[in-house]
């Protein structure tokens, strides 16, 4: 979701701090880092964490508390989206994750917080700093928007042609670093690596 510019920090959500989580980045690419967050204590004790653009973040969220009030106020919009609770988005225990869909050449924060299952903080804000890197040459040659034709056409209609026909189709293709909206998401192990993604402007 967007960032709120007006989100607003509630002190009462605050609770006796319980634990701490340490952040750590071991590898990243142009578009993907990998976390390991390790809580201490590491059983009993619950936390929130994400990643969050540092530019952005620290122009509408300039606190760490702005930051927690954020994502406390993104989650709680996603629960009432989807029906669910405070349970199902927290995380107990070591986490290794590969984050996925970021920008080369740019720079985030991995950030975490302690918070109960009753949506209580229970901890100030654990942040580790990080910069994506750039594109592989061979990759970045392969970015931009292409007009595509194909020698053949699938047609799938309703009481018409079905199947592969001889019919030449043109069409415009975006290729990117990360999907927009409805686009496709590539596997490193199809057309192209390094999470590269294309929409298409066939209708």
């Amino acid at each position: 979701s967007e960032f709120m510019a007006n989100a607003t920090f509630a002190p009462e959500a605050f609770v006796k701090p319980t634990g701490s989580v340490a952040i750590s980045v071991p590898a990243v690419t142009a578009t993907k880092a990998e976390l390991v967050l390790t809580p201490d204590p590491v059983e009993g004790f619950t936390y929130y964490w994400d990643v969050l653009p540092k530019n952005e973040a620290d122009i509408l969220m300039p606190t760490d508390q702005d930051k927690i009030a954020y994502l406390i106020s993104d989650v709680e919009e996603a629960m009432e989206y989807y029906g669910k609770t405070w349970a199902e988005y927290i995380d107990e225990g070591v986490v290794e994750y590969t984050y996925t869909g970021l920008s080369p050449l740019t720079q985030y924060y991995a950030v975490a917080f302690g918070v109960d299952a009753n949506g209580n903080v229970t901890t100030g804000l654990f942040k580790t700093e990080f910069a994506t890197k750039d594109l592989n040459p061979a990759l970045k040659s392969w970015v931009g928007t292409w007009t595509v034709t194909s020698e053949k056409t699938f047609a799938l209609e309703k009481g018409g042609e079905t199947g592969l026909l001889d019919k030449p189709t043109t069409r415009t293709i975006t290729i990117g670093t990360k999907s927009p909206g409805f686009g496709i998401e590539l596997d490193e192990t199809e057309l192209i690596t390094a999470g590269l993604s294309y929409t298409d402007g066939l209708e």
